[in-house]
């Protein structure tokens, strides 16, 4: 790579040609040890915030492109694969409402034998076996329900008498493939080193200094970005079980007073609920365990009703996104449960959530002492 450029930039330019190769090999670097020792595919992800707790909504998996887009440079844009259409004029608040709320309520809570037979799931070492370090499968849902959609929007264009296609081409220009790839927040070291590669085989011949230097710039954004995304994925973990897969993410919020005045320190997370199988399923339960390092345990009891009051329903390809929140008496902590759920033909079955970090990253003022609280 280095030799390339010492071949193609003239004399006067020799100074930034160290600069961009050692901004090269420290984005390889450091995609790395984003990918390394994860129990997980590494995702991009927004950091949570208090602005979701306790509510939830129907999320598209289209708009994980937009996500991308909107916490990454705008140089690697046209080399991320997989790049789903998207349109902000078709979103809005709205889309998914009447799947979020129950249809009936199955008489679930007299039937002791559901329960019993998941008490393993409250064992912490129990939940690492569900956890998965592959990418999502092809079958998935996911896949084929955004696939079937441009297949059909395809045909309708056929159709047109204009003969064009408004799908055609993505919003930066560039053609969608639906047919193959990962999903576009999932990555591993290889997504993201030929991610990397293809944006500096792309400058390789540029003797421009000011696209060089935009370069080098949206690089070390890239590297501080990576920084951020890798201290959030050290506070996710990623489960799976019965084609359904349960991503949860928590963040410190400071200075948020709970009912509790020992527990100074507030929690939120959000849980996203992916359902990667082929037939209809209902959210009706939660269960989860909250342990802080002095030893304390909060339990919510399984079959707690609903999520931040409802009880999603997900057709095969749905995502379900919600958030809430919790307090402890210390700085750091972990979390831990399950969700319950039936499927069409009333058949009850549950979808651990493996351990995710409660951490706090704090500064002295943003404690507030217990005897300053009335």
């Amino acid at each position: 790579f280095f030799s390339l450029f010492c071949a193609t930039f003239p004399m006067q330019e020799m100074a930034m040609k160290p600069v961009v190769l050692h901004l090269y090999r420290s984005l390889l670097r450091k995609a790395r040890i984003a990918t390394k020792g994860q129990s997980h595919l590494f995702r991009f992800q927004r950091e949570p915030n208090a602005e979701l707790w306790g509510k939830g909504f129907m999320y598209d998996l289209k708009y994980d492109r937009k996500l991308v887009q909107s916490i990454t440079p705008s140089s690697v844009h046209s080399f991320i694969d997989n790049k789903y259409p998207f349109d902000p004029s078709t979103w809005n608040d709205n889309v998914g409402e009447k799947k979020l709320h129950a249809e009936y309520y199955p008489d679930y809570m007299k039937d002791p034998r559901f329960d019993y037979a998941w008490l393993d799931v409250t064992k912490e070492e129990k939940l690492a076996q569900t956890v998965s370090t592959n990418s999502t499968p092809k079958s998935s849902a996911l896949y084929s329900k955004n696939r079937d959609k441009d297949v059909s929007t395809k045909q309708t264009a056929a159709h047109d008498d204009s003969g064009t296609n408004s799908h055609e081409d993505d919003d930066d220009g560039s053609s969608a493939t639906l047919e193959h790839g990962s999903i576009i927040n999932e990555y591993d070291y290889y997504r993201l080193r030929c991610t990397l590669n293809r944006i500096f085989h792309h400058y390789k011949h540029e003797t421009d200094l000011t696209k060089i230097q935009a370069l080098v710039n949206d690089g070390f954004a890239v590297l501080r970005e990576l920084d951020d995304q890798i201290d959030m994925n050290a506070r996710t973990s990623i489960s799976e079980a019965n084609g359904i897969r349960v991503i949860a993410t928590s963040a410190y919020i400071p200075n948020i007073v709970g009912h509790d005045p020992y527990k100074p320190y507030s929690f939120t997370y959000r849980i996203r609920v992916e359902n990667h199988g082929h037939a209809w399923v209902q959210l009706l339960g939660r269960h989860w365990i909250i342990e802080d390092t002095n030893g304390n345990k909060e339990v919510l009891d399984r079959f707690q009703p609903g999520v931040v009051g409802l009880q999603p329903q997900l057709d095969p390809g749905d995502v379900f996104v919600y958030g809430s929140g919790t307090f402890m008496a210390t700085a750091q902590g972990k979390m831990y449960g399950a969700f319950q759920f039936n499927k069409m033909d009333g058949e009850l079955f549950e979808v651990p959530v493996a351990t995710f970090a409660l951490h706090a990253r704090i500064d002295a003022q943003d404690v507030i002492p217990p005897e300053s609280i009335s």
